[in-house]
């Protein structure tokens, strides 16, 4: 019979460096298909609470794992201008040799924005600028993007992106 993909989201808000890349490797080894973690820049509950960043945790877990793949659950693409995220997914994405799953969403935590000095308006159109430049970029496309809210001219990534990666 086939072979049900399960992975496993870790979270980011709460746990230790460590004891995340320590779950990511036990999980690899029992068999699962892949770790998820959360872009949260601050807990969703207590202030206090430690949140990790995805991006590094992502990258720590690459480097300590051969098979698992790796996947975001989700970005929030108001966090990161969509040309940089785009350029750091393919960079990811070949290092691991192709196991970068990319999930992006619009945000929603008003604190975290607030926090980080983030955009709360329009979070929709954002989101649906932001996605036209990253996918354009993510297909190897140079992407010209006079958007009203993110901008590009001739953005292209080199080296190219390596396989069509995955959005969520």
């Amino acid at each position: 019979g086939r072979r049900l993909p399960i992975g496993v989201n870790l979270g980011s808000i709460g746990p230790a460096a460590g004891w995340w890349l320590v779950s990511a490797r036990r999980l690899e080894a029992a068999g699962y298909d892949g770790v998820w973690c959360w872009d949260h820049f601050v807990s969703r509950g207590d202030r206090r609470t430690p949140v990790l960043e995805t991006w590094t945790m992502l990258t720590a877990a690459a480097a300590q794992t051969e098979r698992l793949r790796l996947g975001s659950f989700v970005l929030n693409v108001m966090n990161r201008h969509p040309a940089v995220l785009a350029k750091a997914s393919v960079t990811l994405d070949e290092a691991v040799g192709g196991r970068l799953t990319l999930g992006v969403g619009a945000g929603w935590h008003d604190p975290e924005y607030q926090a980080f000095g983030l955009p709360l308006d329009n979070r929709l159109n954002r989101t649906e600028e932001g996605f036209a430049i990253l996918r354009g970029l993510l297909d190897g496309e140079r992407v010209t993007y006079p958007g009203r809210f993110w901008h590009t001219d001739d953005a292209v990534l080199l080296p190219p992106p390596a396989r069509r990666i995955p959005l969520l």
